[in-house]
């Protein structure tokens, strides 16, 4: 899934210590999180959301992950995104 990597500023971290990339965005400003959001898989965004990634980062265009999800009818992703806080 995410590549682990020693980088200082990552986000999360998982039980070995292992620092991941969570909260880098594209050269759009989008970040993976959103992309899995618009991927509809749920899996992955249980995941993000467990390892803490930021859920109201924007992308360049000041659209959230909340935001491309719900102009995009998907419900399911939307219901966990407002779960999630």
């Amino acid at each position: 899934m995410l590549e682990k990597v020693g980088y200082k500023d990552g986000g999360g971290r998982d039980s070995n210590g292992v620092k991941y990339l969570i909260d880098l965005d594209d050269h759009e400003g989008t970040t993976a999180f959103s992309e899995a959001c618009m991927s509809g898989d749920t899996e992955c965004v249980e995941y993000f959301i467990e390892k803490q990634a930021h859920l109201d980062a924007a992308c360049d265009k000041g659209k959230t992950a909340l935001f491309r999800v719900a102009y995009n009818r998907m419900p399911e992703v939307v219901k966990m995104l407002l779960e999630a806080g």
